[in-house]
């Protein structure tokens, strides 16, 4: 087809059209719409990591073979040795603190707060720490004697002692036992 002048016009004219009702179908309105923006976060203090002596991440701690009557004497108290790394941005006079949950088989709380129950009937393991031997109560934070941020000789090495208790020797059987716990430090 050929157009002509004439026809020039009509066809900006049927183009231009065409145009604006796509621009209509196709274009929306903006509106303006208030919401709410939630923002969420956690601060943590410098963190740490809690290993064996040997730099292992699973601390096991053998008891061996024990005879029954000595459950709760010294004789089956066992030393725990961890390594303990912080973060180098600890603020000053913070003070290093333990928390330890038990995993398995949960509290003893017939002999105390700082006992983890074992999979034996009435036995327990009472956990202290330092020369005074401290109660570690469990799912609780407890400060770590003479670890405060401020002391620039720590030695970065923090001693449990795990000691076989039971609230009645004439009640516990004989056989195996284990228990676990998951414990955190961190500077408070």
């Amino acid at each position: 087809m050929i157009f002509s002048r004439g026809d020039n016009m009509w066809l900006r004219y049927f183009c231009g059209s065409c145009l604006a009702v796509a621009s209509i179908i196709y274009c929306r309105t903006v509106t303006a719409v208030d919401t709410n923006l939630m923002i969420r976060g956690n601060i943590l203090d410098a963190g740490c990591i809690v290993t064996g002596s040997d730099d292992n991440g699973v601390i096991e701690v053998s008891f061996g073979d024990i005879n029954i009557n000595k459950v709760g004497t010294p004789e089956t108290e066992r030393l725990v040795n961890l390594k303990v790394s912080c973060d180098n941005s600890v603020q000053e006079r913070k003070t290093l603190q333990m928390y330890v949950h038990p995993t398995s088989y949960g509290i003893l709380t017939s002999v105390g707060q700082n006992v983890l129950e074992t999979s034996l009937p009435g036995l327990g393991i009472a956990l202290t720490v330092g020369t005074d031997a401290k109660p570690v109560n469990l799912n609780t934070w407890t400060p770590v004697p003479g670890m405060s941020s401020k002391n620039d000789t720590w030695t970065r090495s923090v001693k449990i002692q795990a000691r076989l208790v039971t609230p009645s020797k004439s009640q516990l059987q004989a056989g195996k036992f284990k228990a676990t716990a998951d414990i955190i430090m961190n500077y408070q």
